[in-house]
């Protein structure tokens, strides 16, 4: 296997504009110790230098089963990451969840555990890969191709192979909880010292509401051997772990802060971090993405759609009134942003969901009874009981803060809060045929649940007969 370089794999890099052969690093042309390394590798066949460089650096992803030796599917998964995994290393799990198991470096899955079983009840496996893994993933990619490593194939190896891994953990259902997707400026078209500065004066518009600034660097040029010391570093943290946060951190000063080398002279990252429901928008995108080979736009747009550095405010203007920073507009030119929504606090976001049910589902379902008046509890049993199906573990997480600032009794797991729901539906009435052709189109069919709980907290399997819920048998 090949060893790591000392600037970060990364997927792939945008284009300098047409005949610009240097990118502004404070008024100086580019060195050759300012360009991307060359063992930085991208996945798409562009030539340096480079604006900025995308990569994936943080995924996380659960399954509603538990993984376990010999699971076909499992196994598809590994052997795209060219991974074996007969051997693997044990030890107690975390975040709920009884063992974990290291298959490589940053690479776990952990299973077991009461917390983590889903509303069915049944266990569930959590998939982890952390920047290292993902980087030894690209390693092994560019390794393991037919033909030689080289910077025009070893970009379209890498692209292909995230494509088939995230094509792998779609077709398993899998549900990412969190991913982690980077923009790097390896340039200096965007000065550190005149974005520090930027952050500093709050020169930005931004729909994160919390911040964070850790700034132990001295003041100077960006391509000072004094700034970039091993005890100095800077971090600014705009966002919540609930939803989504992005940091802004030198790259570089981390890196030498912890005895690494590096062969570039300016590395600053713009890391978005998706939580959650974030998370589910932000790889279905990314998914559709790298299918259409534009992985890259997307990452940088993730960045786009979080912040915008502006122009310095005039006096008696909003800050959302001023133009972009030039920098910034030609950091991420024609860069289309990706609004990926953001979810507030758990107790504010369920206060905000019954509000959107009172407005935009009371006339709808008015309708519905004005059809069919003497089904009217059918209606709203049967959809509670779909939305039962789906509800997931960010849901519990949801309720039980919820509850907590109520000062009232939590749910042990989500099985326990799914059971709640079905014994408060109580027992099914008899639902019409025009009711099942209204919201099954015919026969039951729970939204794409396989399977349904019913009072008493029986399971009953959808896919093996789709009649069984039909109170006439």
């Amino acid at each position: 296997m090949k060893q790591a370089d000392a600037a970060e794999t990364s997927l792939s890099q945008k284009k300098s504009p047409a005949g610009d052969k240097s990118v502004e690093n404070d008024g100086r042309e580019l060195g050759e110790g300012s360009r991307v390394s060359e063992g930085t590798r991208g996945s798409s066949n562009t030539p340096r230098p480079a604006l900025f460089s995308a990569c994936i650096d943080y995924l996380k992803v659960t399954f509603d089963w538990m993984y376990m030796p010999g699971d076909k599917q499992f196994d598809a998964l590994f052997k795209i990451l060219l991974i074996d995994n007969s051997t693997y290393a044990v030890n107690n799990g975390n975040l709920g969840y009884e063992v974990k198991q290291k298959f490589d470096e940053g690479l776990y899955i952990q299973i077991g555990g009461e917390n983590t079983k889903n509303a069915l009840g049944h266990n569930t496996t959590l998939f982890e890969m952390q920047g290292h893994a993902c980087r030894l993933f690209e390693e092994r990619l560019v390794h393991d191709a037919p033909f030689e490593a080289n910077d025009d194939y070893d970009p379209i190896t890498i692209r292909s192979g995230w494509l088939r891994l995230l094509e792998q953990i779609a077709s398993m259902g899998g549900k990412c909880t969190r991913i982690d997707l980077p923009t790097d400026d390896l340039t200096g078209i965007v000065p550190f010292e005149d974005l520090r500065e930027k952050v500093k004066a709050h020169e930005y518009t931004t729909n994160m509401r919390s911040f964070r600034l850790n700034d132990q660097m001295p003041h100077g040029r960006d391509s000072s051997e004094e700034t970039f010391t091993k005890t100095a570093g800077y971090s600014a943290t705009f966002g919540s772990r609930d939803t989504v946060q992005l940091c802004i951190y030198n790259k570089l000063a981390e890196r030498l802060r912890h005895g690494g080398t590096v062969n570039t002279s300016f590395w600053i990252r713009y890391e978005v971090r998706y939580y959650h429901q974030n998370a589910v928008r932000a790889f279905d995108g990314l998914l559709r993405a790298y299918e259409q080979g534009k992985e890259v736009e997307f990452i940088a747009g993730c960045l786009a759609g979080c912040i915008s550095f502006k122009e310095k405010r005039a006096k008696g203007r909003n800050t959302y009134e001023m133009k972009t920073w030039d920098k910034w507009e030609k950091f991420l030119a024609n860069v289309e942003s990706q609004e990926i929504s953001c979810r507030t606090h758990s107790s504010s976001t369920l206060e905000s969901n019954a509000q959107w049910v009172m407005k935009e589902t009371a006339r709808i379902f008015a309708v519905l009874v004005a059809i069919m008046p003497d089904q009217c509890d059918e209606m709203f049993r049967y959809i509670a009981e779909n939305g039962t199906n789906m509800m997931d573990f960010d849901d519990f997480t949801k309720v039980n803060n919820y509850l907590l600032t109520k000062d009232r009794p939590q749910y042990k797991n989500l099985p326990d809060m799914a059971l709640a729901v079905t014994k408060a539906l109580g027992s099914k009435g008899h639902a019409c045929d025009e009711f099942y052709n209204l919201f099954f189109g015919g026969g039951v069919k729970l939204g794409s649940a396989k399977y349904t709980v019913l009072p008493g907290s029986q399971v009953i399997d959808l896919s093996k007969d789709d009649d069984l819920l039909d109170p006439k048998k």
